[in-house]
This record gives C-alpha cells, sequence and structure tokens, in this order.
C-alpha cells in the first residue's frame, strides 16, 4: 500500500468556472491538504482556493474547490463507504463483519465507525418519521423546525437534517442538490403532513434560500435567526486576523538557532568541547514549541493571541535568568541571539495582537447582550441596535464609508482594518436583526440550532450509561423504538424511559459538570508551559558549565 499526494484545480474540477455564475474562476493559493484512506492507498489531497472573476457573482467570492473523492472531514474516501453501505444492503452484514471483511483489503476501521455510517445511510436511505416521533408531535400539539445542511460537494448534494426544537427528534434527513425555496418548502409540506400538527416556528442560519422559502411557505411563522451561525459570522473576521498572527509566532520559533541539529559534532561552548545545541536546550526547545501550539475555542479563546503571551512570558524567563549568567559565554550568547529574534518578531507583530484582542472585546460584549435573557424583547433590541450603530458612528469615517449603502459584503482576511471589521459586523446586523429575537416571543423556540448537536451527545452518553453500547445512540434518536427492537435485544421497559422519559435539561445539567471539569483541565494544561521550569533547567546548566563537568566524568 502506498501514499500519494494528488493535487486538484479549478481546471480539472470546475472546468475552470465558477459553480455559481458560470464565469471564470482565479486560482488563489493551496489549502494544507486532506489525508484520508481509500480502499487501496493512503491520499494527501491539496485544493486550491479559487476567487470568481464576477464582481457581482451571488456565491461567495472565494471558495475552496471540493474534493471529489471523499466528504468534508471525514478520514475515509467515499470507495470506502460505498463498499461498507453496499455490504449492509446486500448481505445484511454486521459491523463486526464488514470491518473484518475490509481488515482482509488492508482498511483498518472500527465496528462502532461502520455502525456510525451505516446510520447515517439508513437515515437517508429511508427518509421517515417513527412512530414514537409522530407520538410526541401529537402530544406537544405542535412542532418548531430546526433545520442545517452540511456540504458534500459544490457541484453535489448536502445532507440537510430537520429537527423539532421543543422534543429534539429528527423529523426528516434528506440529501439535497440545491437547497433552493421549492426544495425546502416541499420538505415543510411533507413534515407538516407526516406529524400532523402545526408547524410553529422556524430555526436556521440566514441564507437567503432559507429565508425564502420560510417566507413562501407561510410568511406568518416566526423564523428565528440562529445566534450561533451569526455570531460565527462575527468570529470569522477575528479568526483570520489570529490564524495568520499565530502562523507568523510559529515561523519564528521554528527559524530558532537553538533547535537546529549541529551537523559538524556539535557547536563550541569550551575550547575543544562540542555540545549538540539541540540536546542542550531541549527543555527550553519544547517550552517555545508548547507555547506556540495553542489552539483555540469558539467564541471563548484565540490561539494566537495565547501564543503570544506564552512567548512574553517565556522571553520575560530567560531575560531575567541570563542577567545572573557570565555573558561572554556561547551558551549564553546562542540563547540570547534567540531571545532577541522573538523579542524583534513579539514587537512587529505587537499591533496586530492588540487589534485583535479589541475586536475579541468588542465581540464579546455583543455576544453577552445577546445572551440577556433578562431584559424585554424590545429594550433588548434597543440596547444592542443602540451599540451598533454607536461603533458604526465611530469607525466609519477610518474605513472610507460614507453610508451603509458603501459597505459592501466582504470575506475574512488577515489584511482588513479594525475599522472596517466593525463596519462589516454593523452590515450584518442590519441584515439579521428582523430574525434574531423570535425565541422570546414563541414558547419553545431556541435561540440556536447548535442545541440539537449538542444533545445527540448528550443522549449518547445517557445510552451508553444504560446499555453499554454507544452506536446505538444515534439509532435510537432517530428511528426510535422499532430500530432498536429489531437490531439488538433490549429491556422494552428500559428502552420506552430514554425514548419517553428523558429530560433535555436534566441530560444537560447532568453533563455541566463534566464540561466544566473538562475546562479545567484543558487551561491548565495550555498554562502549563507558563509555569514549567525549562527556563531556569538551562540557566542552572549555563551557570554551572555543565558541559565540563560531563567531559570531566566521562574521562
Amino acid at each position: 500500500m502506498g501514499f500519494e499526494t494528488w493535487y486538484i484545480h479549478a481546471a480539472d474540477y470546475l472546468n475552470g468556472s465558477c459553480p455559481y455564475c458560470n464565469m471564470p474562476v482565479e486560482e488563489l493559493y493551496p489549502d494544507n491538504g486532506h489525508s484520508f484512506r481509500m480502499m487501496d492507498i493512503w491520499v494527501h489531497m491539496v485544493t486550491w482556493w479559487c476567487e470568481c472573476t464576477n464582481p457581482s457573482c451571488a456565491g461567495p467570492h472565494r471558495f475552496k474547490i471540493p474534493q471529489p473523492y471523499v466528504l468534508p472531514y471525514k478520514k475515509f474516501g467515499k470507495d470506502v463507504w460505498i463498499f461498507i453501505c453496499s455490504e449492509w444492503e446486500q448481505f445484511k452484514s454486521s459491523p463486526r463483519e464488514i470491518s473484518e471483511r475490509l481488515l482482509l483489503r488492508g482498511v483498518m476501521i472500527s465496528n462502532d465507525l461502520i455502525a456510525d455510517i451505516l446510520d447515517e445511510y439508513r437515515l437517508i436511505k429511508d427518509g421517515k418519521i417513527d412512530e414514537e416521533t409522530i407520538r410526541i408531535a401529537m402530544k406537544q400539539g405542535r412542532v418548531i423546525i430546526g433545520f442545517d445542511g452540511t456540504p458534500t460537494e459544490t457541484e453535489g448534494a448536502a445532507f440537510w437534517t430537520f429537527y423539532d426544537v421543543i422534543s429534539g427528534r429528527v423529523l426528516h434527513a434528506e440529501l439535497l442538490e440545491h437547497a433552493g425555496c421549492e426544495d425546502l418548502v416541499r420538505v415543510f409540506r411533507l413534515i407538516k403532513e407526516n406529524v400532523g400538527v402545526v408547524i410553529a416556528g422556524f430555526l436556521s442560519d440566514h441564507q437567503p434560500s432559507i429565508v425564502n422559502a420560510c417566507k413562501e411557505y407561510d410568511p406568518t411563522i416566526p423564523h428565528q435567526t440562529c445566534h450561533y451561525h451569526y455570531l460565527e459570522n462575527h468570529w470569522r473576521f477575528i479568526e483570520a486576523k489570529d490564524q495568520n498572527l499565530h502562523k507568523e509566532l510559529r515561523k519564528t520559533v521554528n527559524a530558532l538557532r537553538i533547535g537546529d541539529k549541529d551537523d559538524n559534532g556539535g557547536a563550541l561552548f569550551s575550547p575543544g568541547i562540542r555540545v549538540e545545541k539541540r540536546d542542550f536546550f531541549l527543555p527550553l526547545v519544547n517550552l517555545l514549541d508548547r507555547s506556540v501550539t495553542f489552539k483555540g475555542d469558539k467564541f471563548e479563546q484565540l490561539g494566537g493571541m495565547l501564543a503570544f503571551e506564552a512567548l512574553e512570558k517565556v522571553v520575560g524567563q530567560i531575560a531575567l535568568e541570563m542577567q545572573n549568567c557570565d555573558q561572554t559565554l556561547r551558551p549564553v550568547k546562542q540563547l540570547l541571539a534567540s531571545h532577541g529574534t522573538i523579542v524583534k518578531a513579539l514587537e512587529k507583530l505587537r499591533a496586530c495582537h492588540d487589534e485583535i484582542k479589541n475586536l475579541a472585546s468588542v465581540f464579546q460584549t455583543i455576544r453577552m447582550m445577546l445572551g440577556d435573557v433578562e431584559m424585554t424583547k424590545q429594550s433588548l433590541i434597543s440596547r444592542v441596535a443602540e451599540l451598533y450603530k454607536t461603533l458604526w458612528l465611530k469607525h466609519k469615517d477610518a474605513a472610507h464609508y460614507r453610508t451603509l449603502d458603501d459597505v459592501k459584503m466582504l470575506q475574512p482576511s488577515p489584511s482588513l482594518s479594525f475599522d472596517s471589521i466593525i463596519c462589516q459586523w454593523y452590515r450584518l446586523w442590519t441584515t439579521h436583526q428582523d430574525g434574531l429575537f423570535h425565541y422570546m416571543d414563541v414558547e419553545g423556540m431556541q435561540r440556536t440550532n447548535v442545541f440539537n448537536e449538542q444533545m445527540f451527545s448528550y443522549l449518547r452518553r445517557a445510552v451508553i450509561k444504560a446499555h453499554g453500547i454507544a452506536h446505538e445512540a444515534h439509532s435510537i434518536y432517530t428511528r426510535g423504538s422499532y430500530y432498536v427492537k429489531s437490531s439488538v435485544r433490549y429491556d422494552e421497559i428500559r428502552i420506552k424511559n430514554i425514548l419517553e422519559d428523558y429530560d433535555h435539561e436534566k441530560i444537560k445539567s447532568s453533563c455541566e459538570p463534566l464540561r466544566e471539569r473538562i475546562q479545567e483541565m484543558v487551561a491548565t494544561y495550555r498554562n502549563s508551559p507558563l509555569v514549567m521550569d525549562a527556563v531556569y533547567i538551562v540557566a542552572d546548566k549555563i551557570r554551572n558549565k555543565s558541559w565540563e563537568r560531563n567531559r570531566a566524568e566521562s574521562m
């Protein structure tokens, strides 16, 4: 079995044309690539980001060429998925049997992952609501439809899931080629026919096709704009600048001389004594490497900012310790040279760091204000509108805008200024504000449809506690008791308890302590480079001239 790198260009897959307007596209730069396993080979696929040459194109100005042989973020190619689904369809093979057959072909994949793939396949294939979901919907007397799509290919179908916000039950799942207004209206009517109760509201992001579909189906039904997606459109602008900052810091640390391997037997630390630099400075090299490998949390922390602040503390410790060392020693000179390189990089990037920090502060103010549940609807709308208006008036001149009509939609980029980003946020507010607060009027409506994705995880844990088999949770949740009874011999009473009696808020609250503990552990790990004694270890080795002692002991 080999490993190959494949390059997908616009001319290869899109015939050099934009999939939205069929105008020519220009290739910009490649992505980092996506590694995945096909039946006979490991592939690292590199695709290009493209830019449409049509300034009035209705699609995104910049987009990435789709990967034709694998679904986004998946570790196994489409041929593996097809093999799994075909084995089940033709022979009704169990996940264990399919796993064994794939192993004979050299593909190692777990039983649980195969079961998850089959769950998704059956859901797409059947597309029906089970009787338990209908019973729950009838008992409620209404449903609120939350929905979202997962893209597969630019020119291919996307997997759309429609669920009831009140109960969390899946109402429909389908592969839609375009997910246009007509397709979505058809699905809404199908759900209404299947459940037999009124649709009391919609919850989704603010895509034009979705907004138009909800209005066409019934303009009187409230359509709540998902707060998560709304805030994510803000966060992407900060993330683009932070990722660039993070990249520059990593480049600086990776280029330090103290981390280089010596080809000539080591650096000369004393007359006649050569020492391998990387081995000597290893604790500090590891500390610096860890300082620039932080990962951010969506809406919470930014990896570039964390790396910048970590490096600031490390270079401060180095400067403090080197004051008590003999400045004429070779290792001191080398360490101070690396210290100077980092300091120069930090000074060069300080303005970028401060800009990101200020943007994050404004973002958190907006986020906290949108999440205020104590205020009345009108008071909250007025307060948020006043905040955005104040920001707009303060920054529009610096961004060279006179009116809101001058603000055109821009893609997130590290080159955008602080003022331009604030104006982009104000534009988002003016186009989204009408749908952000319906949750305050409609009973059972949520502010975000991310809750459904969380509930899949919470229910999975509940099923693990009750039955000890993880992969059945998704099937129980989406297909009801019929699927469970037909595939697994479980106690019917316990199945009924899980399907009917579990409380969303209770499950969520029971998982809260675990979530807080995980966050605390992650924070401890992230801060660990700052409390390590790597600098002190290297400084002691220099002060004690450990390389001379080691030579004396070896003789």
